[in-house]
Order: C-alpha cells, then sequence, then structure tokens
C-alpha cells in the first residue's frame, strides 16, 4: 500500500478510452508522457459488497508478473467524508487501448493488417493464458481493457469483475455483472459455468470486432444468418486461418469451444511460420 495525494493528480478521462466499468478514471501526476505512472481512480458508495469486489480487484491484480498483463503495484484507499470511498490504483503508464486503435482505423476507412492483428491476438491471447494457469477468470475481456504501452504491447487490465476457478472450471455467479453480461456468451449467463471458456469467447468477440471494426458487435446464438454474414465478411477481408479459428473460439457449443492454450498453441504456430516465410524472403 502507498499513500496518495489525490490533489497532485491531473485527472483526464480524455487521455485514454474511459473504462468499461463507470465511475472508473484515469490519472498522471503530471503532464509529461513519459512519466513512468498513471492512477485509476474508483468510486465506490457505502455498499459494502461493492468494496469488497474492488478489494478483489486489487487482491487478483496485484503484481501479476506477466508481460500481458497490466498489473497493480500499489493502491490507496480513501474513506470519504460522506458516505463511500475513493481507490487509487498505481499501474504502469500507458498510451491507448485496442478500441483506440479501432476507431483510429475505422476514422482512417482502412483494414487493420493481418500481422497487426496477430500480434494483437497473440499477446492478448498469452496475458490470458497467464491467468487461466492461475484459475483466474477475467470476465471482462474488451477492446476497452486491453491496454497498449509506450512499445505497443497489449496488457490486460481491470481486475473488478474477476474470479477465482475451481479445479472443474465451474463457478456459480455470486455477483451481478455489472451491465456487462452482453459481452459474455447467452450460454454462459444460463448455465453460469464455465468462466475460462467464455473468457475465450469474449477474447474471440474482441478480435472479431478488430477485424470488422465494429464495437459491441452482437453475436445471437439463434441469429444464424447475421453469424453467417459476419464470418463472410471477415473471409473477404482476412485468410481462412483466422476466421476459423475464430470460428473455434465463439462456437455456443461448449464442449466443442477450445480452451485458451490451444488457442496460444494455434496463434505461436502461426506466428513462427510467418517468421520462417519472411526470413527466406529476406535471404534472397
Amino acid at each position: 500500500m502507498f499513500k496518495i495525494n489525490p490533489k497532485k493528480l491531473n485527472f483526464d478521462q480524455k487521455i485514454l478510452s474511459s473504462s468499461s466499468s463507470p465511475g472508473d478514471i484515469f490519472a498522471y501526476q503530471n503532464n509529461e508522457y513519459d512519466d513512468a505512472w498513471m492512477m485509476k481512480k474508483i468510486s465506490v458508495d457505502d455498499n459494502f459488497n461493492n468494496l469488497l469486489q474492488r478489494v478483489q480487484e486489487i487482491v487478483l491484480g496485484f503484481n501479476q508478473s506477466h508481460h500481458n498483463i497490466l498489473p497493480i503495484s500499489g493502491y490507496d484507499i480513501h474513506p470519504l467524508k460522506s458516505d463511500g470511498w475513493e481507490i487509487y490504483l498505481r499501474l504502469q503508464r500507458m498510451k491507448a487501448t485496442l478500441k483506440d486503435v479501432l476507431i483510429d482505423f475505422k476514422n482512417k476507412d482502412q483494414q487493420i493488417p493481418e500481422t497487426e492483428i496477430l500480434k494483437y491476438f497473440h499477446e492478448a491471447a498469452s496475458g490470458l493464458e497467464h491467468l487461466h494457469n492461475q484459475k483466474i477468470a477475467h470476465r471482462n475481456v474488451t477492446l476497452e481493457n486491453a491496454f497498449l504501452d509506450k512499445d505497443g504491447n497489449v496488457k490486460l487490465a481491470n481486475f473488478n469483475l474477476a474470479a477465482i476457478v475451481s479445479d472443474e472450471e465451474e463457478f456459480y455467479l455470486s455477483q451481478d455483472l455489472n451491465g456487462e453480461s452482453q459481452r459474455q456468451p447467452p450460454n454462459q449467463i444460463i448455465e453460469g459455468r464455465d468462466l475460462l471458456k467464455s473468457d475465450v469467447w469474449c477474447l474471440g468477440k474482441m478480435i472479431l470486432e478488430l477485424c470488422l471494426l465494429s464495437e459491441d458487435l452482437v453475436i445471437e446464438e439463434s441469429d444464424k444468418v447475421g453469424i453467417s454474414h459476419i464470418f463472410k465478411q471477415l473471409e473477404e477481408k482476412y485468410s481462412k486461418n483466422l476466421a476459423k479459428l475464430l470460428m473455434k473460439m465463439l462456437t455456443f457449443n461448449l464442449p466443442k469451444r477450445i480452451n485458451i492454450h490451444e488457442v496460444t498453441q494455434i496463434l505461436q504456430n502461426r506466428l513462427n511460420k510467418e517468421a520462417v516465410r519472411r526470413l527466406g524472403l529476406s535471404m534472397k
């Protein structure tokens, strides 16, 4: 835990896309970009369960040691004179989110190159695999929660909905998703289980949104025609291998949905082949 003087922070929601959690905003300690840290301010009402949920965010996100995870490196909790609390989390400074990337390419009316898509895909999948290896389900994998550091590397963040999963990978929902349920596959909401594969579904949806430059893409199991149209659009712009992988992640059949380890293996094999191809071209 560290001490912070909120009056010395420069809060500006325009610096990064606002978090998907209402009331969360980011602050920099000065206006210089090379400053190493940014702060996340969380406003919590007097509901003790909401405070416990945010404490869980600190516990699960504290000092995560992986290059594709944005760890919480410090925190401070301030009781308010009125009811409630303000929580300050210290994080490595980020320059953007994948939502910003989508918006940028959309505004330029340009397609994101597949090599760039694969880079973001592999890095986000690697971060998620690190969490799943600890039996942690992120439960909120979105464009807004995939940050980019100054070198353009993806770091997953925001653990306010994260949960520990049992060895059987079944964990029945014990708290409200605060309006985020639309990001989970419908069968996840109904059955309330297998949160690790639910993360895989959300990761697939996030990458599909990047490919189609479509924010908050709606994918409904009952809309077979709509799903067919979405993947037809995808195959017109990107390789069949990429479309095939996303289909395996976005299936509504839980037993057939691949896990994050299979996803990272497929992506690593693809990147290795691409590296060999480029090496061959450079040697000609």
